[in-house]
């Protein structure tokens, strides 16, 4: 089911999609879940992408000059969402007002919420003014009221960066078991990877350039926080922490800093281009400087966590 749909420059046709509307099949292939929607419309090959819902049926041009492709259409539709809260991201509006992974949104502003789309089209126009949630948890409506950061973005559409309000919180994963055939499974799996691979290389990006606060780096204790809450979750959620966190090592491990393997093979290459090796005495101020390094991404990310551990200790007492 669509949550929202996002205006695309050059594909006009489809505003004619609706929130609420569901997709039933996407260039005359049905469609059961939202990852089907996203395959498909991703390698969409043709000159127009066709899409289906219970209400209507759109043609969109695509791949042409001043047309969008198959990924921008995917990013301009959202799923609907409902209102709940997965996770807090530390020293946020939204950890430092108390909210919590499981809170349910009821309003915001006095205006109900259905979805998780209504809940980003509020916070998103009200960067850096007062709002007031009302949040169910345990079965009890709370009063919270918070601030959201005004935060600059690219847009996944236009591709523009633009400033909205964010609170710091991710929204509740939905899922559901589909039976999978042995092959796809691993070419599923290859993709994930790949995914989850470029996704962290983006970060590691947005890092450096700043984009990114470097108070939102953490260390053990927020991944002790995240393989306690994946336990709690069941035995899936915890392989797939397992299984991104050693992606992370495997993609980390080739950062052209010294005592890494992308140190090394920085190394490497710089001695055959000058023609012979470093020796040892510059190889061990090298190594050292690679050990700085990383004791400094160590310290900065442990006090992150002990001072997103305070925040927490503090809202709450």
């Amino acid at each position: 089911m669509i949550g929202s749909v996002h205006a695309v420059p050059g594909a006009p046709t489809l505003s004619q999609l609706e929130k609420g509307d569901t997709i039933v099949q996407v260039n005359g292939t049905p469609v059961k879940n939202w990852n089907q929607v996203a395959e498909l419309l991703t390698s969409s090959k043709g000159d127009t992408v066709a899409i289906a819902t219970n209400r209507a049926r759109v043609q969109v041009p695509v791949g042409g000059a001043g047309q969008p492709t198959g990924a921008d259409l995917l990013a301009a539709i959202d799923v609907k969402l409902p209102p709940v809260i997965g996770d807090v991201i530390p020293e946020t509006p939204a950890a430092k007002a108390g909210l919590q992974a499981g809170d349910s949104i009821a309003t915001i502003g006095g205006a109900p919420i259905n979805d998780w789309s209504d809940l980003l089209e509020r916070v998103s126009a009200s960067a850096g003014v007062d709002l007031r949630f009302e949040v169910v948890r345990a079965g009890k409506v709370l009063p919270f009221t918070l601030r959201p950061e005004s935060t600059s973005v690219k847009d996944a559409v236009t591709k523009q960066p633009r400033v909205v309000g964010r609170i710091g919180a991710v929204n509740a994963s939905v899922t559901a078991r589909e039976p999978m055939p042995f092959g796809r499974s691993l070419s599923v799996a290859v993709e994930e990877t790949w995914g989850v691979g470029g996704r962290i290389v983006d970060v590691v990006h947005r890092l450096i350039t700043r984009e990114v606060p470097l108070n939102q780096l953490g260390g053990p204790i927020a991944i002790s926080r995240a393989s306690v809450a994946a336990a709690r979750n069941g035995f899936e959620d915890l392989l797939g922490l397992i299984a991104m966190l050693s992606v992370n090592v495997a993609v980390l491990n080739l950062l052209p800093i010294p005592i890494l393997d992308g140190g090394q093979i920085l190394l490497n290459i710089a001695e055959a281009v000058k023609g012979a090796p470093f020796s040892l005495r510059t190889r061990e101020y090298i190594l050292r400087v690679g050990l700085v390094l990383i004791l400094m991404i160590f310290v900065l990310s442990t006090f992150n966590d002990l001072k997103a551990l305070l925040s927490r200790f503090f809202a709450h007492a």
